[in-house]
């Protein structure tokens, strides 16, 4: 029988609570990190010179750290090498003893199957797509094939992906590859592809069970769905993100709104994307949003006129009201959230989302959301996971934390801690920011905190939406990540950030405007809030799900 990943953290054990919380935030840990973390989890504590080694949770993790990554990098020689000398240090469950064996058949007779990732991967960041195919087109080490699969693939190239992944698959390293190579399938949407490749995962790792389990829940086969989960924790158990997804299978979603349209204000504002803001509001009105007020803010476009965006709108709408503000001038980001926020008709409802004019929304959103404030009572704010456009989508923005804190000093965890989208973050749960494309905020509780405006000091833009989660946390309220949310933000912030001297001088230069607004002690108490508040709701979801996950064992077990 398979153990639940370990509780948040050991008395006195630092290092172990720290990377046992970079798992559950990253999803998973892989090369390169993944040695860091490991390198980490192995040192003894310089301070206790009677310890002689590391403690055994230590050990442990590191070793499922390192089993994980092998899974998503099987040709990578430093990883196998790392993971079987711990093979017999750390008992392994079956299911990953027998991948294990397989790849080490392989290894023994295709050796030129695996090779060093790191020697290879970055002369990969500077080519052109096209080069990238002509070169693995010519034939090249087939462990070159598959990091060239994963550059592509954080590009969101579904079409040049694809033909590498289905020359992979006609090679003996195929069974490696193949939950992987469905896996991106199935979120470019080519379902019966997905359905094919996953079947030549043989033997089945955690990644090939998780995706079953997927294709089980859209087929609404909850318990097949469950039993392969079951089977994906008895292969890895250290995968937190899998007790969430379990747990958020477990509740059912109520037909009954607790809400109406008319407490409920949409609002947008838009500079210089005509196209883009139709393409948002034609989103926005097929995502079930019922008879929500809807106010479009004009932030003083000068690339179309007015009139030219009220046709527009009108043609979409289709004699749905859409209220338009125009305004004379670029007031910017912070300051045009502020005057929708203030309009009369904006103050009297209790529910007001905020979008930006570049994004296309799923369907049920809203009610998501409300699902969401509902189950968070303190929570102000909650917002989505965030995707890149393409024809494979990957994740450009999740969840995000302090990573350090100090006087003058902030430091984040990474907006993308994975560009490849594998489930890993599609549950909710309490954290310091959200992606700030599609918002909603809970009026009265903002109210009621005293929380205050948008800081215009960010303006035009930059920083503005996160500091002002940071203040929602100073006042006492929570942000929650609502993962089963799936946004694309039209503008792929990761890959096509600022690129000038000046933009680059005032993305930095608003960054140290946030950091010279809160003492080390504010940013301190700050983290410590949305640390223990993201704790005990893990715990919460944990307790809960590890009595039906014991149950569902001895079921698998008779």
């Amino acid at each position: 029988m398979f153990i639940l990943d370990a509780s948040r953290s050991q008395p006195g054990n630092q290092v172990y609570s720290l990377w046992v919380r970079w798992h559950r935030l990253a999803g998973y840990v892989l090369s390169p990190h993944v040695f860091t973390a490991a390198e980490s989890l192995f040192s003894t504590p310089k301070a206790s010179a009677e310890v002689e080694r590391p403690s055994v949770e230590n050990v442990h993790l590191a070793t499922s750290l390192l089993r994980q990554a092998l899974v998503f990098q099987p040709f990578n020689q430093r990883l196998l090498a790392h993971v079987q000398r711990l093979h017999a240090v750390v008992p392994a469950s079956p299911s990953f003893d027998l991948w294990l064996k397989a790849l080490q058949r392989l290894r023994r007779v295709r050796p030129d199957c695996f090779t060093e990732w790191t020697a290879l991967t970055f002369p990969m960041h500077a080519k052109e797509s096209a080069a990238i195919l002509k070169e693995q087109r010519e034939g090249q080490n087939p462990a070159v094939f598959y990091i060239a699969i994963d550059e592509l693939w954080s590009r969101g190239q579904w079409e040049a992906v694809r033909e590498m992944f289905v020359r992979m698959m006609a090679l003996p390293m195929a069974p490696f590859l193949a939950a992987l190579a469905a896996w991106s399938a199935w979120n470019a949407g080519e379902k019966d592809l997905a359905s094919r490749w996953v079947k030549a995962s043989i033997p089945p790792s955690f990644l090939t069970h998780n995706l079953r389990a997927e294709m089980a829940l859209e087929a609404e086969e909850k318990e097949e769905a469950y039993r392969h989960w079951y089977r994906s924790l008895q292969f890895e158990p250290q995968q937190p993100h899998l007790i969430y997804r379990y747990w958020e299978s477990r509740k059912l979603r109520s037909l009954l709104r607790t809400w109406t349209p008319n407490q409920v204000h949409i609002v947008l504002y838009t500079y210089n994307k005509l196209e883009k803001s139709l393409a948002t509001l034609r989103s926005l009105l097929a995502s079930g949003i019922g008879t929500c007020s809807v106010t479009l803010l004009n932030n003083g476009s000068t690339s179309f006129s007015k009139e030219d965006l009220a046709l527009g709108v009108r043609a979409v709408a289709q004699g749905r009201p859409v209220n338009i503000v125009h305004l004379p001038v670029n007031i910017g980001a912070p300051a045009a959230r502020n005057w929708l926020w203030h309009l009369p008709q904006v103050k009297s409802c209790d529910y007001v989302a905020f979008l930006d004019d570049d994004v296309l929304l799923p369907k049920g959103w809203l009610d998501l959301y409300m699902e969401s404030l509902e189950l968070f009572p303190n929570a102000v704010a909650v917002g989505p996971r965030g995707l890149n456009p393409g024809t494979l989508p990957t994740i450009q923005y999740v969840h995000r934390f302090f990573h350090q804190v100090g006087d003058h000093k902030i430091l984040f965890t990474p907006a993308a801690p994975m560009f490849q989208d594998l489930g890993q973050f599609t549950y909710r749960h309490p954290c310091l920011s959200v992606m700030g494309c599609c918002h909603l905020f809970h009026r009265r509780r903002w109210e009621a905190l005293g929380i205050p405006d948008f800081d215009i000091c960010f303006s035009p833009s930059q920083v503005d939406d996160l500091e002002h989660d940071l203040q929602i946390w100073k006042k006492g309220g929570h942000v929650v990540y609502d993962g089963r949310v799936a946004v694309t933000h039209l503008q792929d912030a990761g890959r096509a950030a600022p690129q000038s001297r000046a933009a680059w001088g005032h993305v930095w230069g608003n960054h140290m405007k946030m950091e010279s607004k809160f003492g080390g002690e504010d940013l301190e108490e700050i983290k410590r809030r949305v640390e223990d508040a993201d704790d005990t709701f893990y715990d919460r979801v944990r307790n809960e799900v590890q009595k039906e996950l014991f149950g569902l064992a001895s079921t698998e077990q008779r």
